[in-house]
């Protein structure tokens, strides 16, 4: 029987040379709405009238990302199973329904973001507050008081399970923390720091008298807010067309929000009066003379090199987030923006764009393709490759699913979502040498060498034979991959497989102890065929059993499937 260790080697071989091809997508012209599976039209009219969707966002954890939450003018959060048959309305009674729907606000609801790996949802509302639910139960969290404006804008920091950033149209910028135990006076959470005109600090004054109060101009709404890759980072941009970054490492009082794991000194929020941006973007540039248009939105690439910078103008720009004093890099344009309500996003592999548009369209371009025109010296000018038309109103929200980019979401002020898929298609594989990526070939070739390594990938070469006589198996019959081992490991045998924690309320939290599991149930991690012990190849004992133990449960995890965890959304929207 063939060792452990060549059983790890055919595995790689098999998996990474000669396995399913990582193919290019099918065109774009081929979205469909309805007659592909997983696609449809909902209409959204959970008081039984429609009520336009102004936010949608697919899930990043449970259900394979299938999971699509929308945010609508009522006030309702309703979250939809993309995986599913689509129901035809979320008031049907009749047919299938929506996994989950509640009211949320009194008020519409401006923006919501999926927490704590899909265990919470954040929601702003027009009420000037944001309010923290429990996705499982439908129960409320948390409610966070400090704005004086409608909330525009939210986004939870990258890496922390108790940290976001709001905007509204006060012009004010916050940044939270779950952790906090100090009330305001309407009994909301305060935030840790706040920036007043975050869009006005440093706006150049003209000469002349002072501005008095009642001359004053109205303060400068922030409509979008980001945190970079870095997590210490945070990207605004607002009516003023000016996008600014912002170092919370600077913000005195915030600046152990900024730290991921690490809570902020109880207290009053700080006043956030001596953080000043650390750059700032416009387009065109101050002084050009040319009309600055507001941003409606802001998107990070999947690589965290680009910035994506929405305008009212129409046009999207793309600039390099370690350099944005340098100019846009790209610019996206053929659609548009009459409305701060137009957003867009990058699909979950970075090769497309989509964007909502004022001509009742969901227009997508090819991010890296070939421009339509290029200035010298300046950006390239890309034109959409596809418009998908079927709404009747202006295209305001789009969401692509962080799994599959054959599926995008869109809403509309029609009081419709559309899911889009793509219809299947027959695609023929690539040759075996062409597939190899350049890491597979690099880990064998340090195993065996590089003529081994050759041979092993399908390329003419002589491959050495093993050592020993009587073996069997795939290392002397490569062309029998199901004579492998096929050992399982249990959960926890290796690391980052360990069973998920204790359910939430069985320790400390905002629910406390002692509170009941949450409706959502979370699956094992698990694979076919049982625990570690039986491991074929193992047998042995001392260092060299351990060793070859070892070997065969790599070996088990390159062979056996991960089934992932599944959400199970039963609440039913509040009395």
């Amino acid at each position: 029987m063939a060792g452990p260790g060549l059983n790890i080697l055919h595995e790689l071989r098999r998996r990474e040379c000669f396995g399913p091809a990582v193919l290019p997508l099918p065109p774009l012209g081929e979205f469909t709405c309805g007659t592909a599976t997983g696609s449809g039209v909902i209409n959204n009219d959970p008081s039984m009238v429609g009520s336009p969707a102004f936010a949608a966002s697919f899930n990043g954890v449970y259900n394979h990302g299938r999971l699509l939450a929308l945010a609508d003018e009522e006030g309702y959060l309703t979250i939809i199973d993309t995986s599913q048959a689509l129901p035809r309305s979320t008031a049907d009674e009749a047919g299938p329904r929506p996994s989950a729907q509640w009211l949320a606000h009194r008020n519409a609801i401006f923006d919501l973001a999926w927490f704590r790996e899909d265990e919470a949802m954040l929601a702003a509302s027009g009420d000037q507050t944001i309010s923290l639910w429990d996705t499982g139960m439908a129960e409320q969290l948390g409610t966070f008081c400090g704005h004086t404006g409608s909330v525009k804008t939210l986004d939870p920091m990258p890496g922390s399970r108790h940290v976001f950033a709001s905007g509204a149209r006060d012009g004010q910028l916050a940044v939270w923390d779950t952790r906090i135990h100090t009330r305001t006076p309407e009994g909301g959470t305060p935030p840790v720091l706040t920036v007043q005109d975050a869009h006005a600090a440093g706006e150049p004054r003209r000469r002349g008298r002072p501005r008095t109060p009642l001359q004053g101009r109205p303060k400068l709404s922030v409509t979008s807010a980001l945190f970079l890759p870095d997590a210490r980072t945070l990207a605004t941009g607002g009516v003023d067309g000016m996008v600014r970054l912002w170092d919370l490492r600077r913000g005195g009082g915030c600046a152990a929000a900024a730290r991921p794991g690490r809570g902020p000194a109880p207290g009053a929020a700080a006043a956030g009066a001596s953080l000043r941006p650390v750059a700032c973007i416009s387009s065109p540039p101050l002084g050009s003379g040319l009309k600055q248009h507001g941003v409606t939105c802001l998107a990070l690439h999947p690589d965290g090199a680009r910035l994506l910078v929405s305008l009212t103008g129409g046009h999207h720009l793309a600039f390099d987030v370690l350099r944005p004093g340098a100019g846009p890099r790209a610019v996206y344009a053929g659609h548009a923006a009459a409305s701060f309500y137009v957003k867009a996003g990058f699909s979950p592999d970075g090769r497309f764009l989509a964007s909502g548009s004022s001509d009742r369209r969901v227009h997508v371009w090819e991010v890296d393709g070939p421009p339509a025109a290029a200035a010298a010296g300046g950006p390239a000018l890309h034109a959409p490759l596809a418009a998908l038309e079927g709404h009747e109103g202006e295209v305001t929200a789009v969401a692509w699913c962080p799994t599959d980019p054959d599926r995008l979401a869109s809403a509309a002020d029609d009081a419709t979502v559309r899911v889009w898929a793509r219809r299947p298609r027959a695609r023929d594989p690539e040759p075996a040498a062409e597939r190899c990526p350049r890491s597979a070939r690099q880990l064998l070739s340090g195993f065996l060498g590089e003529a081994a390594c050759r041979g092993w990938a399908g390329e003419p070469a002589e491959r050495p034979a093993p050592r020993g006589e009587g073996r069997t198996g795939p290392a002397s019959d490569p062309a029998a991959p199901e004579r492998c081992a096929t050992t399982a490991i249990s959960a926890g045998a290796l690391p980052g497989l360990a069973t998920p924690a204790t359910p939430r309320g069985a320790g400390t939290g905002e629910r406390g102890g002692g509170s009941p599991p949450p409706a959502w149930r979370l699956a094992d991690y698990a694979t076919p065929g049982g625990a570690l012990a039986g491991r074929s190849g193992a047998a042995g004992s001392g260092a060299t059993g351990r060793k070859r133990a070892r070997q065969a449960s790599i070996a088990a995890f390159f062979t056996s499937p991960l089934r992932r965890p599944v959400i199970d959304l039963t609440c039913q929207a509040p009395g």
